[in-house]
């Protein structure tokens, strides 16, 4: 009765154990990023609460 309880989990870990691919034999494209066009957005920070939310009322962006 234990085997066939440890059944379903040996065979569940061994196919998770070898579904990883190695990133050697990956060719070089699939490793390396594409390029990207445009910069990343950059997150600004306000000093305070008070000029966020007055930026936030200039700009119309109120959640």
């Amino acid at each position: 009765m234990k085997k066939i309880f440890l059944l379903p989990f040996v065979i569940l870990f061994t196919t998770i154990l070898f579904a990883q691919e190695d990133i050697d034999d990956l060719p070089l494209e699939d490793v390396v990023e594409s390029k990207i066009e445009q910069p990343l957005p950059t997150a600004t920070w306000e000093s305070s609460y008070k000029e966020a939310l007055n930026k936030s009322k200039k700009e119309k962006n109120l959640f």
